[in-house]
């Protein structure tokens, strides 16, 4: 999904690849809670980490967080029953762990990764595909959802959840999910899809210069979206 990390970028060099890296799309995740739930507006990254990591498994109410989130100073959040939805598997839960929890990891939110251990491991779920998430957030008193901004934006406009405004870090400023966050990918739950490629493979082999060609062209772009990202 990201750009290459100092380490994998060194390793190019070091072993004298040229790569080229290309943006096509955002990938966005919605969190959202139910309608009824009105406590809670907005949550930052490092929340998030603590309410959706594997490090929260076991927790049923939002201030069971605060377990994790005093550790580093987090803003305390209230109580109220939680229940969390997301699919068990697919491409949706690597791009929150992607997105949300490795940010954490990095040091990105603004918390020290030398401090303390920090998983990309995400917490065990309920739900197996984007409808049955938001009917079951809906159903819930204060439940908690994610899923692919694209899968779930229609049940956002129309109030059947409500979306979690997001800030990237503690105290920061809170921004929704809308087409225009997610495309600028200013709304902290998303980052830009790339692709990256090895320079001399693509100068040297028709195959992937062609399906390069059909990536970016408009008939390979729609792909983008089927698969849950949201075009540039």
């Amino acid at each position: 999904v990201g750009l290459l990390t100092a380490d994998e970028v060194a390793a190019c060099e070091t072993a004298g690849t040229e790569v080229v890296t290309l943006r096509r799309g955002v990938v966005a995740i919605a969190v959202f809670t139910s309608p009824e739930n009105a406590a809670i507006d907005c949550v930052s990254l490092n929340d998030l980490y603590a309410l959706l990591s594997a490090e929260a498994d076991g927790f049923t109410d939002w201030g069971d967080a605060n377990a994790l989130t005093g550790t580093w100073g987090g803003a305390p959040l209230p109580s109220a029953p939680l229940e969390v939805f997301g699919p068990e598997a697919g491409s949706s839960r690597d791009a929150l762990a992607q997105v949300v929890l490795a940010r954490v990891a990095r040091g990105d939110t603004g918390l020290d990764p030398a401090g303390r251990d920090f998983t990309t491991e995400i917490r065990s779920t309920a739900g197996t595909d984007p409808e049955s998430v938001i009917a079951a957030v809906a159903a819930s008193e204060a439940g908690l959802g994610w899923t692919y901004f694209t899968d779930a934006e229609e049940a956002l406009d129309a109030g059947v959840v409500r979306p979690l405004r997001i800030s990237a870090e503690d105290g920061g400023s809170c921004i929704g999910p809308n087409p225009e966050t997610v495309e600028a990918a200013a709304y902290p739950a998303s980052a830009h899809l790339y692709t990256h490629v090895d320079a001399a493979v693509r100068d040297g082999d028709e195959a992937l210069q062609a399906w390069l060609a059909l990536a970016l062209d408009e008939d390979g772009l729609p792909a983008v979206e089927e698969a849950g990202y949201a075009l540039l």
